[in-house]
């Protein structure tokens, strides 16, 4: 068993997507859970980790088209984001259902029904209107400063187009949209290129290591900037709610430095060993957008990883269940913990929102 190479409920799915030619990606098995019960049914859901190009590869057996559905808040539009870009290095189509604010499928559905569900992924939009929003809402587009910066971000995505004419259609429209020259953006994109390529060959043969969780990453790049963020660890979440290692032993290293008073970045550079460590820190540095509103970020990224450790807390106690069902044996004390877990899920956003004030993030 793979989380990283199955996806939940495409077993049930397969059929339809293949008939409907589009398949709908959430994040959590609630939200696909409802969709299904709302009649949804060429739906999928990953199991608790970030998506990856082996699932991006899973997918494109049974259909070209994928529409992204996940939560609407800072860390689902991250997740959108590094999600899309696997699906679309594949060669799949993607658009992405932009949830209402405060919305996340399984809680659309059950407000506005299988209708408002239906009515948002009719409005679906394209990987580059959607990124090309959210970075004009981060960065003023009638600056230089602020151009620089989107076509960057940009670019960055239109490089995974594996077809030249829609990364040559991308840039005609990233040209249009911020006032200048096509030419300049294409020597950008070439730039870009090289890397790429660089890396492909470097890692001819070699085993592709997973990306980290996008709201695991940014959680990092906000604590690297506030050092505050780091009480959320043994007040709200641990260690253990990290799922990607070289998480846990960033901010590992983090709390130690701090409780030593000797907390800055050269310190925590020098203090590790591993060299993609320090690469890994230096590129999640100086990442937080200028004028983002950080508090709002702090609490979307502490309650998504809270969120899925609890929810694969869960998952974990279902199996046990399962098992001990089969061995006949007392079910009792496994139920109560997967209660106690459901009430901590319920409580988590009130939660996360005491302990904002408290710390007066």
């Amino acid at each position: 068993f793979n989380k990283g190479t199955l996806l939940y409920g495409l077993n049930l799915a397969k059929d339809e997507v293949i008939e409907k030619g589009s398949v709908i990606i959430c994040e959590g098995h609630l939200d696909l859970i409802a969709l299904f019960q709302a009649g949804i049914r060429n739906a999928c859901a990953s199991q608790g980790t970030a998506f990856t190009a082996t699932h991006a590869k899973l997918l494109k057996r049974y259909a070209e088209n994928v529409i992204c559905a996940f939560d609407g808040d800072s860390a689902g539009e991250a997740a959108t984001l590094r999600s899309c870009e696997i699906f679309i290095a594949e060669g799949l189509a993607v658009k992405i259902a932009v949830m209402p604010k405060g919305f996340d499928p399984d809680l659309l559905i059950r407000e506005k029904g299988k209708e408002g569900f239906e009515q948002v992924v009719a409005a679906a939009h394209d990987l580059f209107d959607f990124k090309l929003t959210l970075l004009k809402k981060k960065s003023d587009a009638s600056t230089l400063a602020g151009k620089t910066r989107i076509a960057a971000e940009m670019i960055s995505t239109i490089n995974q187009f594996p077809s030249a004419v829609a990364r040559s259609e991308s840039i005609r429209r990233l040209a249009d949209a911020l006032d200048v020259k096509e030419d300049a953006l294409l020597q950008e994109l070439k730039k870009g290129q090289e890397p790429r390529r660089q890396a492909a060959n470097a890692g001819a043969g070699g085993e592709q290591q997973q990306p980290m969780p996008p709201w695991e990453r940014d959680f990092i790049s906000l604590a690297l900037e506030d050092h505050r963020f780091i009480g959320a660890i043994g007040a709200i979440c641990e260690l253990r709610d990290f799922q990607d290692e070289r998480a846990r032993r960033i901010l590992g290293s983090m709390m130690a430095l701090r409780d030593e008073n000797r907390l800055n970045h050269a310190s925590l550079v020098n203090g590790l060993d591993d060299p993609a460590l320090r690469d890994a820190v230096s590129s999640l540095a100086f990442r937080v957008p200028e004028g983002a509103d950080r508090a709002t970020l702090f609490r979307d990224y502490l309650f998504a990883i809270r969120q899925k450790s609890l929810t694969r807390d869960v998952s974990a106690l279902a199996k046990q269940i399962a098992e001990a069902e089969q061995k006949r044996a007392d079910l009792s004390p496994l139920l109560a913990e997967v209660e106690a877990k459901k009430t901590l899920l319920n409580n988590l956003k009130k939660e996360i929102s005491l302990f904002s004030q408290t710390f007066k993030v």
